[in-house]
């Protein structure tokens, strides 16, 4: 989870199970960051009042969150197939999904599939045009080699 001033929580059951997982735990991390909390006072201003705005929200936010998560792993170079098959199996595995306003594991797999072919694009239009630009915003050189 991400909390309102953005530092982010992930349990450690989690992270012992995905610990030789990186795509899985970057793809889970990024997601939380796609949450933006900085956006949530937007949502404050217009709260939502019934149990079915809030679920809606929770789904917007999901969906949100989901996108950029994909298009982070492409900028990363990392494939995005971990994060979809953990999110396929862990609703196989409990039988529902992890909140009730939440899509299907089906749905959020085509969305996180499209943020990353969104980054894959962006990237190489990047490396395309701007080569020197691309270099220097490689968010893989940052993460070192090992």
């Amino acid at each position: 989870m991400i909390d309102a001033i953005g530092e982010i929580y992930v349990g450690k059951q989690f992270l012992l199970w995905a610990c030789k997982r990186l795509p899985l735990q970057v793809g889970a991390i990024e997601h939380e960051i796609g949450h933006r909390p900085k956006r949530w006072d937007d949502y404050r201003q217009s709260q939502p009042r019934t149990r079915a705005e809030l679920h809606e929200l929770c789904r917007l936010e999901e969906t949100y969150a989901d996108f950029f998560a994909g298009r982070a792993l492409a900028e990363l170079g990392l494939q995005v197939e971990p994060v979809c098959d953990f999110l396929v199996e862990l609703e196989r595995l409990d039988g529902e999904r992890p909140h009730p306003a939440y899509f299907a594991a089906k749905l959020r797999v085509e969305v996180i599939r499209e943020g990353f072919v969104d980054g894959r694009r962006k990237a190489d239009v990047r490396k395309k045009m701007f080569p020197a630009l691309a270099k220097r915003v490689n968010a893989k050189l940052d993460l070192g080699s090992g």
